[in-house]
Formats: C-alpha cells, structure tokens, sequence
C-alpha cells in the first residue's frame, strides 16, 4: 500500500483540499534529492540520504516522538555497522527532559562512537545531548549557540 498516495487521497475527498496546494505543502515539508547510480536513479528525501552517510539531524523540539525516531534511527545504524561512527547534527531549542533523557541514554548505550555537531542553536536538552558526543568528537559552527540551564541548589 502506498500511504503517500491514500493520504493524499483522503485529504482531497474528505477534507476538500486542492490537490495543487497540497503538493506544493508536502513539497516544501519533505525535499527530496535525485541520486545517479551506475545502474539507475533513485528519487529520496534528504533526510534518508543522510541516514545512508550516519548522520542524524535533529532539527525540532524535542518531543517523545521525535526521541523515538532517534532512538531508532541510532538503534538501526548499530545495528548496520557497530563500529563505524555516527554524527548528529543539532540545531533544537531544548524540549522534553525525559524523551531528551532516552536519547542521551540510546547514545550512550550503542557501540558506535557519537560525535554531535551544533549547527545553529543547542539550548537546554538539546545542550545536554550535544554534551553527550564521545570526547573529541562534540563541536559547534562558527554561529551556533548554545545554552544549558544553570543548576539549582
């Protein structure tokens, strides 16, 4: 079953949306790249072709169905490769501690080693990840920030 094709579907019969806008909506949500490959071309979101390099963007608030994602995403890649690095690319403003905390606690627990990378902003729970790379391997751009609470008592 292609769920893009009956969401799409459902959307445009039972709550009247353009088909015309909700192309370009999808569109800009999900880019997509085109990949030559010696024997054919393969149409992708972004964020799989990344996934295929080891890199994890967490690009949002950190919420339990992000940390989902991203517990699996750094389970599957374990599970492909235990001893080839990972890098998550961080650019959040912090969110839920507890779904922060299974994160932090997937990382620590997989064999490959993390190396986060801020590229924008790391505040609260995003900072505790971005601490959270193996040492040597947790770094910033040039314009990125980050924030951590201070500590009570």
């Amino acid at each position: 079953m292609d769920y893009a094709k009956e969401f799409k579907k459902y959307s445009i019969k039972h709550h009247g949306i353009n088909s015309l806008y909700y192309d370009k909506l999808v569109g800009s949500m999900t880019p997509y790249i085109i990949e030559e490959r010696q024997l054919n071309v393969a149409q992708m979101d972004v964020f799989s072709r990344l996934m295929m390099d080891r890199i994890i963007f967490l690009g949002t608030a950190i919420n339990d169905s992000i940390a989902n994602i991203i517990q699996a995403q750094l389970l599957f890649l374990e599970s492909t490769d235990k001893d080839k690095d990972i890098q998550i690319y961080i650019n959040s403003p912090g969110g839920s501690v507890y779904a922060g905390l299974g994160i932090y606690d997937t990382m620590q627990f997989i064999n490959p080693q993390v190396a986060t990378i801020c590229t924008g902003i790391a505040a609260s729970m995003a900072a505790v990840l971005l601490c959270a790379g193996e040492k040597g391997k947790r770094s910033g751009l040039v314009h990125s920030r980050v924030m951590i609470h201070q500590p009570l008592g």
